[in-house]
């Protein structure tokens, strides 16, 4: 079963992401748990307690530890975990920092469906 992490510091946005990534899943046949964060450090505490994540969908921008500075610490920490930037901005200086921390892919909110399904086909 496929571990997914979402973390955004919008609930309204990460509901919206959640229910988005639920109906990708369920459509496209792929068994997952999806546990979603409102701040990057409750995602890095689960994680450090050895919750296992195989895809992390990370918001950029948020107060306290950003998406950017989360991705740091699970690289720091060897945290095995695919990693999707998502962000309002479509900012080059994030994407090129996003890659510094070995990102997988960078979308641009709102996330359309179909860059979902993108992800796991």
């Amino acid at each position: 079963m496929l571990q997914v992490g979402l973390c955004d510091d919008e609930p309204v946005l990460l509901d919206t992401l959640e229910e988005k990534v639920r109906r990708c899943f369920s459509e496209n046949l792929i068994f997952a748990e999806i546990q979603a964060f409102t701040g990057g450090q409750n995602l890095l505490y689960e994680a450090e307690d050895g919750k296992r994540f195989d895809l992390l969908l990370l918001d950029i921008e948020m107060p306290g530890m950003d998406g950017l500075e989360l991705a740091r610490c699970i690289r720091e920490q060897n945290i095995p975990a695919r990693l999707v930037f998502l962000s309002a901005y479509s900012d080059f200086e994030y994407a090129r920092k996003g890659i510094l921390y070995g990102a997988d892919d960078y979308l641009v909110k709102p996330v359309r469906y179909q860059e979902l399904v993108d992800l796991f086909t």
